[in-house]
């Protein structure tokens, strides 16, 4: 996520006492991607808000690839975490919480919204189950 003077709204720059405007400033190192790096020809999706349904393309990227599932991992879990699996489920996206690859600022705001998550949008799971499943996928696959 970005923020600059030309996506900054009024109500984006008062929505709370405690935000910083320097925090995810576009040109800066807290705007950069932390050792991860898209591959070839992977689109990049910047978003403005704390959902990436809201003024981006992903949906068009997500559609346009078959998608029907979002595996989401982030910072913060009760922010934008929870607005990409709010956002992504009430567009008929199956969610998937991986609540080990997610972090709160606080351990009760993120406990909360992986009960959330569990008990109204989708499915809750750690990165090894993620990883369990890739692999048995992997190798059910034949050689061509």
């Amino acid at each position: 996520m970005t923020h600059d003077k030309s996506t900054n709204s009024e109500a984006w720059t008062h929505r709370s006492a405690t935000h910083r405007e320097d925090a995810c400033l576009a040109g800066t190192w807290g705007a950069e991607l932390f050792e991860l790096r898209p591959g070839p020809g992977e689109p990049i999706v910047v978003k403005h808000r704390y959902s990436p349904f809201v003024g981006t393309n992903i949906e068009h990227l997500l559609r346009a690839t078959g998608r029907r599932s979002l595996l989401v991992t982030g910072v913060a879990t009760n922010v934008c975490v929870e607005a990409v699996l709010r956002d992504g489920f009430a567009r008929d996206y199956h969610v998937v919480l991986i609540a080990d690859c997610a972090a709160a600022y606080t351990a009760e705001a993120h406990r909360t919204t992986v009960e959330n998550v569990r008990s109204f949008l989708g499915r809750v799971v750690d990165s090894g189950h993620v990883r369990a499943h890739w692999q048995d996928s992997t190798r059910a696959v034949p050689d061509s």
